[in-house]
């Protein structure tokens, strides 16, 4: 199977992360972290929970 572009450029950037101390996995954490968070703010606020409801609030439509 012939290497391609994409597959040298991955190849030539796993290589240097790796001289740098750094694997693909360590950089994913990180990511996979934040979209549970994004996924949990967006429930709470679809739910209502996001902020408190005090009875003083009016909603936009009304």
């Amino acid at each position: 199977m012939p290497i391609t572009p994409e597959d040298k450029a991955r190849e030539v950037i796993d290589k240097m992360l790796e001289k740098a101390g750094w694997h693909i996995c360590d950089m994913n954490k990180p990511l996979k972290r934040a979209e549970r968070l994004r996924q949990s703010i967006l429930k709470k606020a679809f739910s209502g929970r996001l902020v408190s409801q005090e009875a003083n609030y009016k909603l936009a439509g009304d």
